[in-house]
């Protein structure tokens, strides 16, 4: 028997989370209050994806480099199943905002040796180059990062999900509860929505409505 989870949210995240439970052999209940995958933060137009370089290489810079190493992967699988992903590796050219942060991404690049194609430093005059437009300083230029529509990514995680999943678009989640080892989702009238061993809560600060999560140090970002 599969195992199973619940998956409240179909953004990025969720989204995410369910295409990769699935891939590993999960049954997934997915979740979300709007009509379709993506349409409440994700549902930006275009999102910037590239590797946060840092000096001392800390955590967040490892894992900015791991996932996007993996979202490459990932993209690539899902266009080459055909699947509704739209996103260009168009490169992206992380301008320095004056001298002294300049020269800082300089630093950065000559500590980190990062491969050329991942991530190199360009002077202002090759930086004008590559924008197609004149501009002030030079900086950071990740020739294998780009754009991708989010909701574009939200819907392929989906499809690729295949029978494997249960879509509950239009379900607003009201009481989340655990028994016996067994999670229960209801909507406002208290009927169950899904139940399972396993539950995901991908809802962003909206988490905070329930009690077991409420204490959440969660906070809404603009963008």
């Amino acid at each position: 028997m599969r195992p199973q989870a619940i998956v409240v949210g179909a953004g990025l995240a969720g989204s995410s989370a369910a295409e990769r439970l699935v891939a590993r052999g999960w049954q997934v209940d997915l979740i979300d209050r709007a009509a379709a995958p993506g349409e409440g933060a994700s549902g930006n137009l275009v999102g910037v994806m590239r590797p946060l370089p840092s000096l001392d290489d800390n955590r967040l810079s490892r894992l900015t480099h791991a996932a996007f190493a993996f979202a490459l992967q990932h993209f690539a699988r899902l266009t080459a199943e055909n699947l509704p992903l739209c996103w260009a590796p168009s490169g992206v050219l992380h301008l320095g905002r004056d001298a002294a942060h300049v020269a800082t991404q300089q630093r950065v690049v000559e500590a980190r040796q990062a491969a050329a194609d991942v991530l190199r430093f360009v002077d202002r005059e090759e930086a004008s180059h590559l924008a197609g437009w004149p501009v002030a300083l030079g900086g950071w230029w990740f020739p294998r990062a780009g754009w991708v529509n989010p909701a574009s990514l939200c819907r392929a995680n989906v499809a690729r999900c295949g029978t494997a999943i249960r879509l509950h678009f239009g379900c607003q989640v009201a009481q989340i509860g655990e028994h016996g080892g067994l999670w229960s989702v209801r909507d406002a009238a208290g009927r169950v929505i899904a139940e399972a061993p396993v539950l995901v809560l991908a809802n962003a600060v909206d988490a905070r409505r329930f009690p077991v999560t409420g204490q959440l140090p969660l906070r809404s970002a603009r963008g």
